[in-house]
C-alpha cells in the first residue's frame, strides 16, 4: 500500500540528560475551576532515578497546594508524562504559578515555572426596604440597606453606598454616602438612612441606593413609598 504512513512528534534535546516541560491550559481561571497540569520528561542520557515534585504557589512563591512527590525511573531514549489536577475552589484571586522540580541525589536537575491567573468572582448584591409602605406628615421614613459580597475568592477593599430620597418629580430631598471597607466573601453589611416627611405634598416617593466600586456603579436598587395628606378637622359649636 502507498498510504501506510505514521507521524509522531518527538523531542530533540540540545544536551545530554533529562529534560522536562510543564504545560497548563488555559492560563486564566475562575473560582472552583479545574487546573489541568501536564509534566513531560524525556531522557537523552544515561538512565536516571529521580523524584518529581510539583506545587501551586502564589506569585511570591508561597505554596497554595502541594502534590505528592513521585519517584521516577527514566531510561535512555524514553518519555514519561505525569498529569495533575487542582481545583481553584475559593483560593483568593490573583497571580499564581505551577512549580515543577525534578531532583536526584545531586540536587535539582530540571525546573519549570508556569504562571497563571485566578480571576475575581466578586459580585455585589443589594436590597433596600422601608419600614412602612405609607407615611403621614412629620414621620420618619427609615430605609434599610443590605450589601453583600456574593463572591468567594476576593475581599472587596472599598465600596461606596449612596442613599438618596427623591420626591414624586425626581427632585433630591436628601442624599448621604457611606463607606464599606474590606467586605469579605459571602459577607454582608447593613446600612440605614432616614428622612422626615415634614409637610411634604402627598404622592409616591422613592429611595435609591447606588453602590460604586472604583467610581463605577456595581449595584443599584430602588423602593417606593407613599406620603399621605394631613387631615385637619375644624368646626364650631
Amino acid at each position: 500500500e502507498s498510504n501506510n504512513m505514521a507521524i509522531k512528534d518527538f523531542p530533540v534535546a540540545d544536551r545530554e540528560g533529562v529534560a522536562m516541560s510543564t504545560t497548563i491550559d488555559p492560563d486564566h481561571y475562575a473560582s472552583n475551576q479545574d487546573v489541568s497540569i501536564q509534566i513531560k520528561l524525556w531522557n537523552s542520557g544515561a538512565k536516571k532515578e529521580a523524584v518529581l515534585e510539583a506545587s501551586i504557589e502564589d506569585e511570591n512563591g508561597y505554596p497554595a497546594a502541594t502534590f505528592d512527590p513521585g519517584t521516577m525511573s527514566i531510561d535512555y531514549g524514553t518519555e514519561q508524562t505525569r498529569n495533575f489536577l487542582w481545583n481553584t475552589g475559593s483560593t483568593f484571586a490573583g497571580g499564581y504559578r505551577v512549580h515543577a522540580l525534578l531532583k536526584d541525589a545531586t540536587g535539582v536537575i530540571a525546573e519549570n515555572i508556569v504562571p497563571f491567573t485566578i480571576a475575581s468572582d466578586a459580585v455585589v448584591t443589594t436590597t433596600i426596604i422601608t419600614d412602612k409602605a405609607a407615611y403621614g406628615p412629620r414621620e420618619n421614613v427609615s430605609a434599610s440597606v443590605t450589601v453583600k459580597n456574593d463572591g468567594k475568592n476576593e475581599i472587596i477593599p472599598a465600596l461606596l453606598a449612596r442613599i438618596t430620597f427623591t420626591d414624586p418629580f425626581g427632585a433630591i430631598l436628601v442624599s448621604e454616602e457611606k463607606n464599606i471597607n474590606n467586605l469579605l466573601p459571602n459577607a454582608k453589611i447593613d446600612l440605614n438612612s432616614q428622612w422626615n416627611t415634614g409637610v411634604s405634598q402627598p404622592g409616591e416617593y422613592r429611595v435609591t441606593v447606588v453602590i460604586t466600586r472604583d467610581g463605577q456603579a456595581v449595584s443599584t436598587k430602588t423602593v417606593s413609598f407613599m406620603v399621605g395628606t394631613a387631615y385637619v378637622i375644624s368646626g364650631s359649636i
